[in-house]
């Protein structure tokens, strides 16, 4: 029984590692010259840890300092550094959020499978974790749908 349950965590730590540079959204990350789509169009590989962690320091940091600098509401909005960054950094949070929700959420679903298949957990709890992962994939899936940089 331990046996099984360290190989099941050797496999997940192995499943984990690699899924993070998987395609979620099949298509999603064609080029604009590819896909048709405009040059603002954001794709699934924007989405990762390094890009999201960028875009929380300009908000805990950045955001302080021009709002320290400007002395009305209208002027802050208006300084470029703002108003395009602000809604990209928000975007690229939100989004990362999303991707990680969805990946955790597949692993959870391999691991799943590998514990029905030695008789540790029910069908059902597959189900479910299929159901889970779907539902977050989708959610960002649409999310990545309407993505674009504010320019």
């Amino acid at each position: 029984m331990m046996l099984r349950t360290l190989l099941l965590v050797f496999i997940s730590i192995l499943t984990l590692n690699t899924s993070f540079a998987e395609e979620l959204c099949p298509g999603s990350d064609k080029s604009p010259a590819q896909s048709g789509a405009d040059e603002l169009k954001m794709f699934e590989k924007d989405f990762n840890f390094s890009h999201a962690m960028k875009s929380a320091q300009f908000l805990e940091k950045d955001v302080i300092e021009i709002l320290k600098n400007h002395k009305s509401p209208h002027s802050v909005l208006s300084y470029e550094g703002f108003y395009i960054g602000y809604p990209n950094s928000v975007t690229f949070v939100k989004g990362t959020l999303l991707r990680q929700e969805a990946l955790i959420a597949k692993n959870k679903l391999e691991v799943s499978k590998l514990k029905l298949k030695i008789g540790e957990i029910q069908k059902s709890e597959v189900e479910k974790a299929e159901k889970d992962f779907v539902d977050t994939r989708d959610q960002f899936c649409g999310f990545l749908k309407n993505a674009e940089y504010v320019d």
